[in-house]
């Protein structure tokens, strides 16, 4: 009995493992079905970006579609293109299951971005190895600023202030699947102090 136990659970979890990866054929079929779902129920999704832009962009997409694809670089791919309706209503949802099983290591800091600003600060680290509310300046050698503007890609919105609340709300998904790395230089400035590393 434990033995058909045990090969039901690893049956269950290499199914699991494959439902990260979809069928070009599939992927084609659902990018589809999302864009004449967004055309039918949007009042107005081509208020922010032109039809043929669009048409273009989903176009070129399903061309260089690989025969097999993962659900993250489906989104990596996708969301950016959904993001340029402008529509804080309309955005893809980030598969951040999967994204922090890829990541593997994490980062030992939860970075937090001022959405009047767009700068990166500390909300917490892992044995205070970066002060609370320091001031995130570069990670392995990339501006914070940099890696906000990337993430700006991925959501929609009419303001600026909406859209760095909604990187905000997805920082570490955002983060891990832009730039996981096995190790972390942090370079940071304390509230009221000069820059460090961490």
């Amino acid at each position: 009995m434990k033995r058909i136990i045990l090969a039901i659970l690893i049956l269950c979890g290499v199914t699991a493992m494959n439902a990260q990866y979809i069928s070009r054929s599939k992927a084609s079929a659902d990018i589809d079905t999302l864009i004449y779902t967004l055309s039918e129920v949007h009042p107005n999704i081509y208020s922010n970006i032109s039809e043929s832009s669009l048409n273009s962009q989903i176009a070129d997409l399903k061309a260089n579609l690989q025969d097999s694809i993962s659900v993250i670089d489906l989104y990596k791919a996708l969301a950016p293109i959904v993001a340029q309706i402008g529509d804080a209503h309309t955005t893809m949802v980030l598969p951040y299951r999967e994204v922090m099983i890829e990541a593997g290591k994490y980062i030992p800091v939860f970075p937090t971005i001022d959405s009047n600003t767009g700068k990166m600060f500390v909300k917490a680290s892992v044995g205070n190895c970066v002060p609370y509310d320091s001031e995130i300046l570069s990670i392995n050698g990339i501006s914070a600023k940099e890696m906000v503007e990337k993430m700006l890609a991925f959501v929609g919105g009419e303001r600026e202030f909406f859209r760095l609340t909604m990187i905000d709300n997805n920082i570490m998904g955002l983060f891990h699947m832009l730039y996981a790395s096995d190790e972390y230089t942090i370079i940071y400035r304390e509230a009221n102090s000069g820059s460090h590393s961490s």
